[in-house]
């Protein structure tokens, strides 16, 4: 004769080793849910950093210099004492 439903799916109280380990992973998931919302709160801390502090778009950087077309720029380059030029190019107008 089969027994009815409601027995079947009464939980039975654990044995106290087994409670031990249950309450230490309920213990652990928690720990290690909360360090990894805290990373994660980092993360998006140091992505708003990042989009506040960044530089203007219309603002060039210090080695983009603007010259006009068909005009020459000239300037000196100082280099450190003891170093020296191994090669150099020209890319445009550069």
């Amino acid at each position: 004769m089969a027994r009815p439903v409601a027995e079947e799916d009464e939980e039975k109280p654990l044995d106290p080793a087994a409670e031990n380990v249950r309450r230490k992973l309920v213990r652990f998931m928690i720990v290690n849910l909360g360090l990894l919302f805290l990373a994660l709160m980092v993360v998006i801390g140091a992505l708003v950093y990042k989009a506040r502090n960044a530089p203007v778009a219309g603002s060039a950087p210090a080695g983009d210099v603007q010259v006009p077309a068909g005009a020459s720029l000239s300037g000196d380059i100082v280099l450190p004492v003891g170093a020296k030029v191994v090669s150099q190019s020209l890319s445009g107008n550069r």
